[in-house]
């Protein structure tokens, strides 16, 4: 992310999602299966006390990039 200058205020926050499917059968049996190949993550950033221009800095920057896409 060399294009990008400005660093959170603190601590970037992740939270993982697994997408698991459990079956259980009569015989009391489970077949588990992964829905998902990977794990959806997401990330939380925080940033506080910025200018209107550092802040329109920040949303280009996320749109140019569309989103978590790229």
């Amino acid at each position: 992310m060399s294009d990008f200058a400005y660093a959170p205020d603190f601590a970037v926050e992740e939270q993982i999602e697994y997408k698991t499917l459990v079956s259980e059968f009569e015989s009391g049996v489970e077949q588990r299966r992964q829905k998902w190949s990977a794990p959806l993550r997401t990330f939380k950033l925080v940033y506080r006390n910025r200018t209107a221009a550092e802040y329109s800095d920040v949303k280009t920057f996320f749109t140019a990039k569309l989103g978590a896409l790229t």
